[in-house]
């Protein structure tokens, strides 16, 4: 583990490694459990940024830039020559994006893909009522009604108390991150679900817009965190990981 990373099975003899980003809100919990799942062959790389779990009492990151700037600093070590793909969940498909362009200005290895799951293309995802400054209570019923965090936290102040930070500022990256239209010379792989009440699959789709090598779309059933509990999400994804070429 570093800073920022978790790596639930270290595989130095691993072909592939797979980036994992979270959701605003997510841990690094959500895609630990896949280590179980992926090929013996691919090796998993679970973000977890500061303000929530094993890092609780670190202040959370405040804007994007501060994300991915945090993120990309602690793959350094994995930016071996190894073949790795990004996926990202929600805000952390949002992420994922910055970051594959600021390894494109950095002059550093790109993804054999990128994975933009449950999220409308960057340049609508302004168009939303602004939710990190709510009250308190409009707050975190907002957060139910979303069904991202369990109510387990949602029903116990103290635990709200320790979540209530990283959770408004995870917010304020969705409601602030402004761009335009950028491809990145990366293949872009779109998960979306016509049962999600977030996001219009249309506006998921717009994200063929923002690659230049290839955009390739997969319908899943479910609601806005399918990924917690559908298989035939999982099934469809892990298909497309590129691991032998």
């Amino acid at each position: 583990m570093t800073d920022w990373l978790l790596t639930p099975k270290p595989n130095p003899d691993s072909s592939v490694r797979l980036v994992c980003l979270p959701y605003a809100g997510g841990t690094a919990a959500t895609y630990i459990r896949w280590a179980d799942r992926l090929p013996a062959d691919v090796e998993l790389i679970a973000v977890q940024p500061p303000g929530r779990s094993s890092h609780i009492h670190v202040p959370p990151c405040q804007n994007m830039n501060q994300m991915v700037r945090g993120i990309h600093k602690a793959l350094q070590p994995y930016l071996d020559g190894k073949p790795f793909s990004i996926l990202g969940h929600s805000l952390g498909a949002r992420v994922a994006f910055e970051l594959v362009k600021r390894l494109q200005r950095s002059g550093e290895a790109l993804p054999r893909r990128l994975y933009v799951s449950a999220s409308r293309a960057p340049h609508l995802a302004t168009l939303r009522n602004p939710t990190s400054t709510l009250p308190d209570e409009m707050f975190l019923e907002k957060m139910r009604q979303m069904g991202g965090m369990p109510e387990s936290i949602l029903a116990d102040p103290e635990q709200v108390a320790l979540y209530l930070p990283s959770l408004r500022a995870d917010f304020r990256i969705v409601d602030t991150y402004r761009t335009r239209v950028t491809q990145v010379p990366v293949p872009i792989h779109c998960i979306y679900s016509r049962e999600d009440e977030h996001i219009d699959p249309d506006d998921a789709l717009a994200w063929a817009a923002y690659s230049g090598k290839g955009f390739a779309s997969q319908e899943v059933a479910g609601g806005h965190f399918y990924i917690n509990d559908r298989s035939d999400f999982w099934d469809g994804f892990a298909s497309t990981l590129d691991r032998h070429n």
